[in-house]
């Protein structure tokens, strides 16, 4: 959470907005209930909260600072995907590319979804 807060004051949004997304996004709690049971209520301390409707927007903003390596190539981001396009002939190899990609992850505590990712040529 503290990263998404974090990117949120980097914005020229007026303050009142940021804000009230701050707070929007602190002092959540969640449960899950499966089989009939459910767990205890936890603090969400990290995520964009899934399902709500400012969540692709907060995403937009959590990502701001991701840029590609060689300006030839492009990231398209929508919602909680990232797409990553480098054309035939750039400067900066899709493997570069893929690497600052995982680099800027782990820095900013994202997972990247192995099972999702996929090359086209």
């Amino acid at each position: 959470m503290t990263q998404t807060i974090l990117a949120l004051r980097k914005t020229d949004n007026p303050m009142d907005a940021r804000t009230s997304w701050c707070h929007f996004l602190t002092g959540r709690s969640q449960a899950v209930h499966s089989g009939g049971r459910m767990s205890d209520w936890l603090l969400v301390t990290r995520s964009i909260i899934q399902g709500s409707s400012i969540g692709p927007s907060l995403y937009l903003v959590y990502s701001m600072d991701l840029k590609t390596v060689s300006n030839f190539n492009k990231l398209v981001k929508y919602a909680d995907d990232t797409a990553l396009l480098v054309p035939q002939y750039s400067s900066v190899s899709l493997e570069d590319e893929y690497q600052n990609l995982l680099y800027w992850s782990t820095v900013n505590k994202l997972k990247i979804n192995t099972d999702k990712k996929k090359e086209i040529v």
